[in-house]
């Protein structure tokens, strides 16, 4: 749920779903719970023994929502932070992996993008919806090569 909240662009809800999942769906060792752990009805299921049949690919996806959060890349299209709740007003990353063997990092504080790089593993064309400017900015990269912005 979370990861689908964020690529709507719905960061509040992308980051209650992940509340939740973390408060009532994960066990102290941090694997998650077929079963709700809260009590609280998130789900239907009951474990006899609590909630302890568990499993890991619920982890990765929570994991893959973050990054969603943090960094949008589909259909050529770049984009840093589509997804941050009002709350999140400082965040920073480094070197997530973006579509078209992209590695971007990016920092925001106080709510606003600060900065932004870009560097091409393999050369192309670069599409990024730039928090800056508002507007899409295209440009050719070189294998290697390294863009800063704004």
């Amino acid at each position: 749920l979370a990861a689908i909240a964020a690529r709507c662009h719905n960061g509040a809800r992308a980051a209650r779903a992940l509340r939740i999942f973390a408060d009532a769906f994960t066990l102290r060792g941090s694997l998650h719970s077929n079963g709700d752990l809260s009590g609280r009805g998130y789900s239907k299921m009951w474990c006899s023994d609590y909630g302890r049949i568990f499993t890991l690919e619920a982890n990765m996806a929570f994991a893959e929502a973050v990054h969603e959060m943090l960094l949008s890349s589909h259909n050529g299209l770049i984009e840093p932070f589509p997804a941050i709740p009002d709350e999140w007003e400082n965040a920073s990353f480094e070197n997530l992996r973006a579509e078209g063997a992209f590695l971007v990092s990016a920092e925001r504080s106080g709510g606003r993008t600060m900065r932004m790089s870009i560097t091409s593993e393999s050369g192309g064309t670069c599409r990024v919806a730039s928090p800056f400017t508002g507007g899409i900015s295209e440009f050719s990269m070189r294998p290697g090569e390294t863009v800063e912005l704004p």
